[in-house]
């Protein structure tokens, strides 16, 4: 499963995604070039192979905050 990532930061649902900027402390860590919103409600499956590469990363701290995010709301 793989959420979108935008730079289009005012399409961020508040207390839902996650804004990554220039200034937190694993940015650089995270490969985007910019600002850029995690999209939690863009989600999509895909097979292994029409996945092309690799465009960036986040730190396993923060994907498990995510998954939790995502987990309380779809909780009944």
């Amino acid at each position: 499963m793989l959420c979108g990532v935008s730079s289009q930061l005012h399409q961020t649902v508040v207390g839902f995604d996650e804004v990554m900027m220039p200034t937190n402390a694993d940015f650089a860590e995270t490969g985007l070039r910019m600002a850029s919103v995690v999209r939690l409600g863009y989600l999509v499956v895909l097979p292994r192979h029409q996945i092309q590469g690799i465009l960036g990363s986040i730190t396993s701290d923060l994907h498990r905050q995510l998954l939790k995010r995502l987990s309380d709301f779809l909780k009944p």
